[in-house]
C-alpha cells in the first residue's frame, strides 16, 4: 500500500469496496486493513472516499466472525488518525465504540457531540465520522436519540 500513488488509489479502491462483500472472512479481513492503510498512503486523496469506505466498513463490523470485526474496528481507527480537527479527535474512541455497537453506545457519543464547542473547521475525514453517527440517531425509534442527532 505504500507504494501506491493517488492514481492508483483512486483506481483501486472501487475494487476494493467490491470486495467487502465477499462471503469469505479471510478475503474481507485483507480489504478491510488494506482500506485502513490507505489512509497513511494518501489522505487527501482517501478523503473524496472516505463516506464510502466508512459505509462499508460499518457494514462489516456487524460481520459474524470476529476477526473480521475487530479488523474493521482498526481499520476505522486508523482512518481516524487522519482526523485534522481536534475536537472530534478528542471523541474519536467514543465515536468508534458508536460506530461498532450503535445500541450501546449511540447516545453517549451523541450527547458528547452535543456538550462539545466545535472552534475549528471540521475536514472530510471528521464527517465521514461524524454524520453515520447522526443518521443513526434519526433512524432510531426513541425520541432522545431523534431529538440528540437533530
Amino acid at each position: 500500500m505504500a507504494n501506491f500513488s493517488n492514481y492508483a488509489i483512486k483506481q483501486a479502491l472501487p475494487q476494493f469496496l467490491k470486495q467487502l462483500e465477499d462471503d469469505n472472512w479471510r478475503s474481507k479481513i485483507s480489504t478491510v486493513n488494506a482500506l485502513g492503510n490507505m489512509a497513511y498512503c494518501a489522505p487527501k486523496q482517501i478523503s473524496s472516499f472516505l463516506p464510502q469506505i466508512v459505509k462499508g466498513l460499518r457494514e462489516v463490523m456487524n460481520d459474524t466472525h470476529e476477526k473480521v470485526h475487530e479488523a474493521a474496528i482498526d481499520a476505522i481507527s486508523k482512518i481516524g488518525s487522519v482526523i485534522k480537527c481536534p475536537e472530534v479527535g478528542d471523541m474519536l474512541e467514543i465515536i468508534i465504540k458508536a460506530l461498532a455497537d450503535t445500541s450501546k453506545y449511540l447516545n453517549e457519543a451523541l450527547t458528547l457531540l452535543l456538550e462539545t464547542s466545535f472552534v475549528h473547521a471540521i475536514d472530510a475525514p471528521s464527517l465521514s465520522l461524524l454524520v453515520p453517527l447522526l443518521d443513526s440517531g434519526l433512524m432510531r425509534h426513541d425520541n432522545s436519540s431523534k431529538q440528540m442527532a437533530a
